[in-house]
């Protein structure tokens, strides 16, 4: 019996690591396309970001936040000075500086950010950190 567990055990430990990897088969949109795909277009500074569990239950996605943002500037739409928006950490097939989230550690930062409209919400659909 021992002998059975140290054989199955070696053949565990014998096959090749599988990884992962994203295949992102989506080439990467332009700027012309973010900004025609999104229902709003803002220049903006994160004022508060907060963890979301309840949109976590209800979308059925990990690590979904809500972004308190005082908008400077409106480059597509119209609206108010501050916006609530909600984002996600996103997923590796991302590309970079795409979710404020990954940012959370820098308050107060400016973003570009491409807004789209879905259930009731404004969700961060692309952003970019001003530099």
């Amino acid at each position: 019996m021992r002998a059975v567990a140290f054989l199955a055990i070696g053949l565990i430990l014998s096959f090749p690591s599988v990884a992962f990897a994203c295949r992102n088969v989506i080439p990467a949109m332009t700027e012309q396309q973010k900004f025609a795909l999104a229902d709003i277009v803002v220049i903006g500074i994160v004022a508060e970001m907060k963890e979301a569990p309840d949109l976590e239950k209800d979308m059925n996605w990990p690590r979904v936040y809500r972004i308190s943002m005082n908008i400077q500037k409106y480059l597509k739409g119209s609206g108010p000075g501050a916006l609530q928006l909600v984002d996600t950490t996103g997923t590796d097939c991302d590309p970079e500086e795409s979710h404020i989230p990954l940012y959370r550690n820098s308050p107060s930062s400016t973003w570009r950010v491409f807004i789209g409209k879905r259930k009731e919400l404004l969700w961060v659909d692309h952003a970019e950190r001003s530099k």
